[in-house]
């Protein structure tokens, strides 16, 4: 068999890991010092001269010359400005010659540079850069090494990819890279100054210059007189990423099925359409997102858009970047990219060999079918899925290293190609981490385009396609619910929709959904209720380690159990390795640990009617919700919407049957027991949250703004309208001040210092969110209290007849009664009056305007009309003198029916102050 040979040549250095930049330095101007020798050339090395440091000056041995040796040991391309200093040193130093070695190629605006200077004779003749591929020929001519042609012989029947010089501490070694189907699989090494073939394991120490290397297999050229003695090098595949068969398989979606994105997809192709035409010089762009947020899904949809002509001229190639095991991974989803591009092109199969892992683009038939793509106005995108997941094995490190050094040298040759990279936001790497420097050593040299949270049009799409694909239809209330409770995150989206769409039969089922919270732990569990023991390990297990080979899952279990996986989806396969379906599913299972969610629940109904469901169904539950209906006076859909707001507190447990009860851990039903269930529900919100992230404890919150805080905090993809935002600011604010989360303040709400005054306390009437002023005497306040006390349930109209309308809205104010329809009823059951006076006086000490009340009149001597100025001023009321007295003289009243200065008093261990008014 004739052996086929490439002609390109690269130059590595290697030296020990432990050596400073000055002895790497050294030891690579050593070797430009042994190439200087047989040209007749003396040497004098880091030469310091005014204002500059050369690396060498080399002077003619047999002719006056002066010749500045620049020396670039860099594995990235050198730039125009290397060569543009050289120029000048030369020119300030009045030199004959300016020379530059370098390691690696130039990049783009090098070679322009270079190619100006050897346009230009005199320029020409001054400077030479020596390439790595015209210093090794340089070395070959001298006969310090053996030209690679003379070794070829001992691998007859190979075809050999490129060779590489290896230079060491004291050892010069050829390496040549042996291909299988067009790709890099094995490599021997030979003395490159004997040209004698190294032992196996001397072979694989000279390897290590480069740790690309390590994804090929080793073979020593005087054992191998023929190819077919070893067998072939077994290659993982390199996996596309691939949607799922169906809208609810939870793989990603399928192009027919994706909805929305349309800013990101026309972003992305006109940054497509600007490399194409040669408008930009970037050969790179990321899709960021946290996890579950579609980002596989629109590199599938960015696939089909390419081939269907929606992004012109282009083709779109997605690898799965869990299918990696080696750093040969990089080269062969480069040859797959190319490969589709031309296909796309020219409707044929091509062969396109790469030569090298180190150095893919220096391949003749890569770089023919660049220029080919470049001719036909075309650009091939090579699309990294899940491209964080790479470094989760540091056997994959040098996967990163790859893919960066394309990236450079796709820059360098400002080739049709592009790299994209779809990036997880919510990942943490460590500033130590390989992955951590690499992604943000290229961030300037790529676009960035991000993935936001589903608009509302988006939900509705998803949800109408969702219902088409599976032949139901949803209620518009249950619609507006899942819209709200998704939070526009797509992957909570279609667990949800899944969820709701297998569950849901009639209309009447609809509503049962409706309670059902935001519970992602819940949804996970159930995807695992089918499963065996052994099934849950395996799925544990490749949590813990993927991505995972094939292999070695197939030690510890069953191909039975991983089929079975892999038909639920839960599994997925990707190239030889296995991975967990989803990595938000992947980490539940590794740490038991879902998503925190903000809760963003909207609530229906107020903390009155709420509690008196809860007492009927205490007392005559466990009910339906038609039967609760009937005892609230509730017609079933508000009724519905009540019993969600209950079972979202924690108060209310549905039992599967459509009946409802009193939640079996509480103990009892006191107002100060639910109270305390709710606080702990609420803190989780995300009102409450920004309240106490926002609110100072000192901080008063105008009443006026509250409207707008609540609608800036609470997350939907849509606005709503004004009478719909009143009413649920108005509603979580009831809610916020039952459990003492918030309290009301002068002027406003404030962030309640522990457990706020009104805490337990409940009141539909409008005027608990006022301030309380004392309207009525004391005297008549006591009358109506013990007139409600001894007979539980008194009729207003009859009440306000008698002279109590005052006293009533006083109480109600302070949120010691309640209205039932027309009647009145105490908050709360107290077992004797003695009790309940004392919790009256209690919670009118605790008044922002009994307190402000004290302060004005101290400040004011006593005088009523002072103070009343005071306290309008306070309060940024519009009252008149004889209002601002009237209302301070009431507040007066209460102070001392209250006994708020005895009660200061003791606070503070005095003695009783006596009373100014």
């Amino acid at each position: 068999m004739e052996t086929v040979m490439s002609d390109v040549r690269h130059l590595i250095f290697s030296v020990p890991d432990d050596w400073s930049n000055d002895d790497k330095g050294d030891f690579y101007e050593e070797f430009i010092v042994e190439i200087l020798k047989p040209m007749r050339l003396s040497s004098e090395r880091r030469l310091r001269v005014t204002g500059m440091e050369l690396d060498i000056l080399a002077k003619g041995e047999d002719q006056p010359i002066n010749i500045l040796v620049e020396c670039k040991a860099h594995r990235d391309a050198i730039s125009a400005d290397v060569i543009t200093k050289l120029m000048g040193n030369v020119q300030i130093r009045k030199a004959d010659r300016g020379w530059l070695f370098t390691t690696s190629d130039l990049t783009k605006d090098g070679r322009g540079l270079w190619q100006e200077i050897q346009n230009d004779p005199e320029h020409a003749r001054k400077f030479t850069w020596y390439s790595p591929s015209k210093t090794i020929d340089v070395l070959i001519s001298q006969r310090s090494i053996v030209h690679p042609v003379s070794l070829a012989g001992g691998l007859a029947g190979w075809d050999l990819g490129d060779w590489s010089l290896i230079v060491t501490p004291g050892k010069r070694s050829w390496l040549v890279e042996l291909l299988e189907d067009g790709l890099p699989a094995k490599y021997c090494v030979f003395d490159a100054r004997a040209g004698s073939p190294l032992g196996l394991r001397e072979s694989q120490v000279v390897a290590e210059a480069s740790a690309r290397f390590s994804a090929l297999q080793v073979i020593q050229a005087a054992d191998v007189p023929n190819a077919k003695q070893l067998a072939p090098v077994v290659r993982a595949p390199v996996a596309k990423v691939i949607s799922g068969d169906t809208w609810e398989d939870p793989r990603p979606a399928r192009p027919i099925d994706f909805v929305g994105r349309d800013d990101v997809i026309k972003s992305i192709s006109s940054f497509i359409g600007q490399v194409r035409q040669g408008e930009t010089s970037t050969r790179s762009f990321a899709v960021q997102a946290p996890s579950g947020w579609g980002k596989s899904s629109l590199t599938l949809k960015l696939v089909q858009s390419a081939a269907s002509g929606a992004i012109e001229r282009c083709s779109v190639t997605a690898i799965d970047s869990r299918s990696a095991n080696t750093a040969a991974f990089v080269a062969e989803a480069l040859r797959l990219t190319l490969k589709e591009a031309l296909g796309s092109v020219a409707g044929k199969k091509n062969s396109l060999k790469i030569n090298s892992l180190r150095e893919p683009l220096d391949s003749q038939d890569v770089k023919t079918a660049l220029a080919q793509l470049k001719a036909e106005s075309r650009v091939a995108v090579l699309l990294f899925d899940q491209f964080e997941e790479l470094f989760a094995k540091e056997a994959l490190f040098e996967v990163f290293n790859a893919v960066r050094d394309l990236s450079l040298d796709i820059d360098a040759a400002q080739a049709p190609l592009i790299l994209g990279f779809a990036w997880k936001t919510d990942v943490s790497l460590p500033q130590q981490h390989p992955a951590y420097h690499l992604w943000h050593q290229l961030a300037d040299r790529r676009r960035s385009f991000k993935v936001g949270e589903f608009k509302r049009g988006e939900i509705i799409r998803v949800v109408s396609k969702a219902e088409k694909a599976i032949g139901k239809t949803l209620s518009r209330v249950l619609r507006s619910r899942l819209a709200e409770q998704c939070q526009g995150l797509p992957w909570l989206l279609k667990k949800l929709l899944v969820h709701v769409l297998q569950r849901v039969s009639t209309p009447e089922s609809q509503y049962l959904l409706l309670e059902r919270e935001l519970d992602i732990e819940q949804l996970f569990k159930e995807d695992l209720e089918q499963l065996q023991e052994e099934h849950i390990r395996c799925l544990r297990f490749v949590a813990a380690k993927a991505p995972i080979t094939v292999a070695e899952v197939e030690e510890s279990f069953s191909r039975e159990a991983t089929n079975l996986l892999i038909n639920q989806h839960l599994l997925v396969r990707s190239g030889m390795n296995y991975v967990i379906y989803w990595d938000i599913f992947r980490d539940y299972l590794v740490d038991e640990k879902v998503p925190q969610i903000p809760w963003t629940r909207t609530f229906q109904r107020t903390p009155p009617v709420a509690l008196k469901a809860v007492r009927a169904l205490n007392d005559y539950g466990p009910l339906s919700a038609g039967g609760l209906g009937v005892h609230l006076e509730l017609k079933e859909g508000p009724t519905f919407n009540l019993l969600g707001d209950l079972v979202a507190l924690q108060l209310v447990d549905a039992d599967g049957s459509g009946n409802y009860r009193v939640a079996s851990h509480l103990g009892d039903i006191s107002a100060d027991t639910l109270a305390s269930v709710v606080r702990r529900q609420l803190q989780r919100h995300v009102v409450a949250r920004a309240i106490e992230r926002a609110w100072g404890k000192e901080k008063v919150f105008p009443y006026d703004e509250w409207l707008s805080f609540f609608d800036r905090q609470q997350p939907r993809s849509a606005p709503l309208s004004q009478t719909t935002l009143r009413q649920y600011a108005g509603n979580l604010k009831s809610w916020l001040l039952f459990a003492g989360l918030v309290d009301i303040s002068a002027n406003g709400l404030a962030r309640a210092d522990g457990r706020g005054s009104q805490m337990g306390r409940t009141s539909n009437n409008r005027a608990t969110f006022g301030f309380f002023f004392g309207t009525s005497s004391p005297k008549s306040l006591e009358g109506v209290l013990r007139l409600i006390f001894e007979n539980s349930r008194l009729d207003r109209a009859r009440l306000d007849g008698k002279g109590f309308r005052k006293a009533i809205s006083d109480l109600l104010t302070l949120g010691i009664i309640e209205m039932d329809g027309n009647h009145i009823c105490l908050e709360r059951d107290w077992t004797s009056f003695e009790e309940l006076l004392s919790n009256c006086k209690k919670i009118v000490r605790a008044q922002s305007t009994i307190k402000l009340a004290a302060k004005v009149l101290v400040e004011a001597g006593g005088d009523r009309l002072v103070a009343g100025d005071l306290l309008r001023k306070h309060l940024g009321a519009s009252w008149k003198d004889s209002s601002a007295k009237r209302n301070v003289s009431g507040l007066a009243r209460y102070i001392q029916w209250s006994a708020l200065e005895k009660f200061q008093s003791e606070q503070r261990g005095e003695p009783e102050s006596v009373p100014l008014f």
